[in-house]
């Protein structure tokens, strides 16, 4: 069962566990997890929307 810390982080530990189960290096996960991140904030900026927990 997922916690709400866990239903907050926009999908971004699935990519994790799925990038691990692969056998992917730490630091490819977290470049990965990073580009994500980068991605989401340029779409909020990009549009003018506010932050939102979970998305839509």
């Amino acid at each position: 069962m997922q916690t709400p810390q866990d239903q907050r982080v926009w999908g971004l530990k699935p990519l994790a566990k799925r990038l691990k189960g692969r056998g992917k290096p730490h630091k490819v996960v977290i470049i990965a997890i990073a580009r994500r991140l980068v991605t989401i904030a340029n779409a909020i900026l990009k549009t003018g929307e506010t932050w939102r927990t979970q998305p839509r």
